[in-house]
């Protein structure tokens, strides 16, 4: 692994902790929205163990492999992300009492 994949992997999962901190804020917040955050929980999972898991990250990469893998890892992340802003969105607009929505 070369240092600027190490760089992004650290970046990535210091996210990872700023995201599952956000979900818990969140879910202190409003409780009702606790379902609609265990996807958002559960991606981070995968990303998390699936994508940075030590036996993942020792397989061999070239750097452009390397690349291809953050991005793609990325991605999931931000998908993660654009998900709990949305339940977030909904909490703001709804209060944090929020039951149904549409």
């Amino acid at each position: 692994m070369n240092a600027k994949a190490n760089e992004r992997i650290e970046k990535v999962r210091a996210t990872i902790q700023k995201e599952r901190q956000a979900v818990a804020d969140l879910s202190s917040k409003a409780p009702d929205l606790k379902p609609q955050l265990l996807d958002v929980t559960s991606a981070l999972d995968l990303v998390e163990g699936g994508c940075l898991s030590p036996k993942i990250l020792q397989e061999p990469r070239t750097d452009q492999q390397w690349t291809w893998w953050l991005n793609s890892t990325s991605a999931l992340l931000d998908a993660a992300i654009r998900q709990r802003e949305y339940i977030s969105a909904l909490s703001v607009k709804f209060g944090p009492d929020v039951k149904t929505f549409r």
